[in-house]
């Protein structure tokens, strides 16, 4: 198990509480490469101690989760073009498989 607690949030910049306003241009930057086919939720477990994006597909309900906070971490470039590149090619596969990064 994750961890106790675990919430995924709708993503709107104007609900952002706390922690989660740092990281606001990475959501925004979700929501402008891939809104138009996925929602985008504020993923918190582990007590808070771990805060992720997840990108669901509305068509094939295929998830994938974007860690930005990992054992109360921030990590260092989480958006990189090489795991934006991985997210969009995921995507675009048949793979039903979930995606974790």
């Amino acid at each position: 198990m994750i961890g106790e607690f675990m919430s995924d949030i709708p993503y709107k910049s104007s609900n952002l509480i706390g922690i989660e306003k740092k990281f606001q241009p990475y959501f925004d930057k979700l929501v402008s490469e891939f809104g138009n086919d996925c929602d985008i939720f504020i993923r918190k477990y582990d007590y808070r101690r771990m805060m992720a994006a997840g990108i669901v597909n509305r068509y094939s309900n295929v998830a994938i989760t974007i860690h930005f906070i990992k054992g109360n971490i921030p990590l260092g470039d989480p958006l990189n073009t090489n795991l934006l590149n991985k997210v969009k090619n995921h995507l675009i596969s048949l793979n039903p498989e979930d995606l974790i990064l």
